[in-house]
């Protein structure tokens, strides 16, 4: 899930007349893919999420396309960007049953449904039929990484996912959250809530439980 280098994306071009060969007769209107378009040549990932688009390697997939109508808006990109490369993750680790954005009242294994506060950025189910659910946070302030998980963090824990995973990118170093003293949210978040929590900062990553396996085939 770490991002790539930044890739450029150039409008007007072929990638641009496949992206919308593929969306042609979607959900996404056709203004708010101009809108997205225009976003993703601004973003660094630009030219990363423009070929997967074109690729249509997510055709078809549950809610694929709220995710592209997401890029409308700038504040959403990262959330947007995490998603898509998740999904492309999933798909070259030969997983194949891959939704977006479920939330509440959704039956994800017989007789099971998503609680009232469910939000998972990405579903996927393997071979066995266990359910991996993902959320991705982006936190501004690292001083407000603890309150803003705990405020949260239901909208996972909610899910009735069999592995949840909280995914949260912020500013600063590890010793920096280290001696701020994160260690006891992320253990009390995985101890109390059932959430594996992926805490991602400037020179690194740190995870509750160390070593926890948050893959389809039980993969880092």
């Amino acid at each position: 899930m770490a991002p790539g280098e930044p890739q450029p994306f150039e409008r007007g071009g072929e990638t641009e007349k496949r992206i919308r060969e593929n969306l042609r007769g979607s959900k996404v209107k056709p203004g708010d893919l101009d809108k997205a378009l225009t976003n993703l040549a601004d973003h660094p990932a630009g030219g990363e999420v423009a070929n997967w688009l074109a690729s249509g390697r997510f055709n078809g997939l549950p809610n694929y396309e709220q995710v592209v109508s997401s890029f409308t808006q700038k504040n959403a990109m990262s959330g947007g960007v995490e998603q898509l490369r998740l999904g492309r993750t999933l798909q070259e680790s030969g997983i194949t049953d891959i939704s977006f954005e479920i939330k509440k009242d959704v039956e994800i294994r017989p007789g099971v449904v998503t609680g009232p506060r469910t939000d998972m950025d990405v579903m996927a189910r393997d071979r066995d039929g266990k359910v991996y659910g993902y959320q991705f946070k982006e936190v501004s302030n690292p001083k407000k990484v603890g309150s803003k998980m705990w405020q949260n963090i239901g909208q996972l824990a909610d899910s009735q996912a069999d592995v949840k995973v909280y995914v949260v990118d912020t500013k600063g170093t590890l010793a920096d959250m280290m001696a701020s003293g994160i260690e006891r949210d992320l253990s009390r978040i995985h101890s109390e809530r059932g959430v594996i929590v992926v805490l991602r900062v400037e020179d690194g990553t740190l995870m509750y439980p160390p070593g926890a396996n948050f893959m389809p085939g039980g993969r880092p």
